[in-house]
């Protein structure tokens, strides 16, 4: 039921998690201005930006892929697919890597605009949230309101990739579409515009939720993994 393809979007998460913030707190280290040790909002878009591609070629694209698969298969009822293990090694054996990598650009696209909107937004709101007041911002709850607001506003700005990703990734994908811009455009013409924004809502309390939950966890752990190491 609600927990169709759990498993490997569960093992894919620990997975996009890592590469975002090992991406971005090795990128933002590097366009730091020197002088005051912060970000500029450009510089802070462009490590957002390099974070999104890099989760996304490292772990989204495979994942969603694999997790598309399988739910389609759970809710037709096909029986092509064990789970997502052998899910895997059948995509793997019929189609070889690129199979995983199905819907890349519409991915790398949503994954770089997600993540280029929502460091510097949750940036802002933090800025509104703290009042002026410095020492605000290693409050956990703070950083969890604002990651909640920056996940619901990148959501606006990417679920038209979104939709075409998830098309883009099923199983009847190779038959239907020529590639993404074919996707789009048959979207576009044959269900009109409505249908780049299909499943907005829930996807909202699903990435606000998420990315609150990581902007929470974020710095209580990269303070705890620095006092052991």
């Amino acid at each position: 039921g609600l927990y169709r393809g759990a498993s490997v979007r569960i093992i894919g998460a620990g997975f996009q998690q890592m590469f975002r913030w090992g991406a971005y707190t090795n990128l933002s280290a590097t366009f730091r201005d020197e002088k005051t040790n912060k970000l500029s909002p450009l510089a802070n878009i462009g490590c957002g930006l390099g974070a999104g591609i890099c989760e996304a070629v490292c772990a989204v694209t495979p994942v969603e892929t694999v997790k598309t698969r399988v739910t389609d298969d759970q809710r037709k009822n096909t029986g092509k697919y064990k789970g997502s293990g052998d899910a895997i090694v059948k995509i793997l054996k019929s189609e070889g890597p690129l199979g995983l990598y199905r819907g890349a650009l519409p991915t790398i696209l949503k994954q770089g605009t997600n993540q280029a909107v929502r460091m510097p937004t949750q940036v802002f709101i933090m800025d509104i949230l703290i009042m002026g007041v410095q020492e605000r911002k290693q409050n956990p709850l703070l950083n969890g309101a604002a990651g909640f607001g920056a996940g619901i506003v990148s959501v606006f700005l990417t679920q038209p990739q979104d939709c075409v990703k998830s098309r883009m990734q099923s199983e009847a994908a190779k038959e239907m579409y020529k590639g993404t811009l074919d996707c789009a455009q048959q979207m576009l013409l044959k269900e009109g515009p409505t249908a780049f924004f299909a499943g907005s809502l829930p996807r909202c309390i699903f990435v606000g939720m998420t990315n609150g939950i990581s902007f929470t966890l974020f710095p209580i752990i990269s303070q705890m993994l620095n006092k052991v190491m």
